[in-house]
C-alpha cells in the first residue's frame, strides 16, 4: 500500500496538458492499494487536478481516495484513462466516475502563493 495522506499540489505552469498529479501503471508491473486523503490538487494552468491511465482505472489501482480539495480553472477536473471529468458538476462527476471522494470537495484552495501552499480559504 502507498499513501498519499495531506499533501498540497500546485500546477501553475504547461497549459490544458498538465495535470498536477499523473498516476501512470506499466501494462507489465501493476502495483495497488494507493490511498488519496486529505490533499489539494490545484492546476491553475488550464490542466488536470487529477489524472490517471487506462490501466490505473481498469484494474482498480486506487482502492482509497477522500478528504481531497480538487480545483482547476480548465474545462476538466480530471482525466481517468480516456474518460475527461468535467468541473461543469464539482465533484459529483469525480464520486459517479470512481465511486470514490464522497467527502472531497471542488474548491480553489487561494494559496497564499506560488510557493507557499497553505491556503486561507478552506
Amino acid at each position: 500500500m502507498i499513501n498519499f495522506y495531506h499533501n498540497s499540489v500546485l500546477q501553475n505552469a504547461g497549459g490544458s496538458l498538465t495535470s498536477s498529479v499523473y498516476i501512470y501503471s506499466s501494462t507489465n508491473n501493476y502495483f495497488g492499494g494507493l490511498e488519496f486523503v486529505g490533499n489539494i490538487f490545484s492546476n491553475v494552468a488550464g490542466g488536470f487536478a487529477f489524472s490517471t491511465d487506462a490501466a490505473v482505472q481498469t484494474n482498480n489501482l486506487i482502492s482509497r481516495s477522500d478528504y481531497n480539495c480538487y480545483y482547476t480553472i480548465g474545462s476538466y477536473v480530471a482525466k481517468y484513462g480516456s474518460v475527461f471529468v468535467s468541473n461543469l458538476g464539482g465533484i459529483t462527476n469525480i464520486i459517479s466516475q470512481t465511486q470514490k471522494d464522497s467527502n472531497s470537495i471542488f474548491a480553489n484552495p487561494k494559496f497564499y502563493s506560488n510557493q507557499n501552499l497553505h491556503s486561507y480559504s478552506i
